[in-house]
């Protein structure tokens, strides 16, 4: 699979008029795309803050579903045969001075789906300048200002909706490097092949201001679907010697059947980031590479050209083009050996068979598809 994709991003004004008269036309074929804030209140004090907004979205279209980047990475706001949702977007918090708590919560309520009404965001959030700690489901943050595919996240889009969990993110910043960490434990609570499944979390991305107009960022980040009740293989591990093989990577059985294959337990997931950040007079540019992996040969880079390659410009001074991204991205080597054999399968898996996804929405890289 190869996809490109290039999209200016206009000045916002200009945007939101586009949006709101048509989102997109193929031949004959229009979908509109109609946003209506039906109420909006913010409160601001000292040491509190307080949201709360309700808006609704409808969208027409002659086809039997919505084209692809209305419902893409929405987090599953909008299914194929959506036309009509409404959203409550509510949110408080307090500042203690060194430390700030923060609640939040985001229900839409849309039709074309069996469950029409669920919670993108529901969660309790402290944060202190060396850490924070996440209770719960909450959107990632958008990257590159929400245009590239991923989010600036090959595993971990905002696609569906967000895991719900426990995500503890310390940070460490240094005179010439920056740290950023982050470990979670999620659990499943979808309709899955293998119930009650468990996803651990581990990153850390490093970055070095080489001077005041380059910057360069390495990072890591570690996904394991594992634990949980499989109708073809039983229970499969869940103690703490399992977390503990999960988290180093350890191999082993999983079963602890005779002549089976040692391996990791549970199926893993990764990918490198690499960005490159430059300051100019004209403005702003970066590139990027994010690069998956599943198996061993994945982390050897041995599935090049795989994954999502990008350059942004964010222009310092032009009232018509706010932004500029193009990305590239590829996904058809995994590891190809001489036969043709793929050992990077990215997003399927022989015993969690509902693969990376959340309600059968993929997790990562929307172009995906589990068949």
């Amino acid at each position: 699979m190869v996809k490109t994709r290039f999209i200016p991003f206009i000045n916002r004004d200009i945007y939101n008029a586009c949006v709101i008269f048509a989102s997109m036309v193929q031949q004959y074929n229009l979908s509109i795309l109609f946003i209506i804030a039906l109420l909006t209140m913010s409160l601001y004090g000292q040491k509190s803050d307080f949201k709360a907004e309700i808006s609704t979205t409808v969208i027409a279209s002659t086809q039997d579903e919505i084209p692809f980047w209305l419902r893409a990475n929405t987090g599953f706001e909008f299914s194929e045969v959506t036309n009509v949702s409404g959203v409550f977007d509510g949110m408080y918090a307090y500042d203690f001075g060194n430390l700030k708590i923060e609640a939040g919560a985001y229900f839409f309520a849309r039709d074309g789906l069996e469950t029409a009404i669920q919670r993108r965001d529901l969660y309790a959030q402290a944060t202190h300048k060396w850490f924070r700690v996440i209770a719960g489901a909450k959107k990632r943050e958008e990257a590159f200002w929400g245009l590239s595919i991923t989010n600036k996240n090959y595993l971990y889009s905002n696609n569906a909706r967000p895991l719900p969990g426990l995500i503890n993110e310390p940070f460490t910043i240094g005179k010439f490097f920056n740290s950023d960490l982050g470990i979670a434990h999620y659990q499943r609570n979808d309709e899955r092949f293998v119930v009650n499944m468990r996803v651990h979390y581990k990153r850390l991305n490093v970055s070095s201001q080489i001077s005041t107009k380059c910057k360069l960022t390495c990072g890591l980040q570690h996904f394991v679907q594992w634990a949980g009740t499989s109708p073809v293989s039983g229970k499969l591990k869940n103690n703490l010697g399992g977390y503990w093989n999960v988290f180093i990577a350890n191999k082993t059985t999983e079963l602890g059947l005779e002549g089976e294959l040692e391996n990791a337990v549970g199926n893993y997931l990764g990918s490198y980031l690499f960005r490159y950040d430059l300051v100019r007079s004209k403005g702003e540019i970066f590139f990027y590479h994010e690069h998956p992996f599943e198996v061993g040969s994945g982390t050897a880079f041995k599935n090049l050209p795989d994954g999502v390659w990008g350059f942004t410009f964010k222009p310092l001074s032009n009232k018509i083009i706010n932004r500029v991204l193009y990305e590239y991205v590829d996904s058809r080597s995994q590891s190809a050996s001489a036969n043709n054999n793929r050992t990077d399968s990215y997003v399927s898996n022989s015993i969690y068979r509902s693969g990376w996804t959340f309600e059968e929405n993929i997790i990562g890289n929307p172009f995906f598809k589990i068949t």
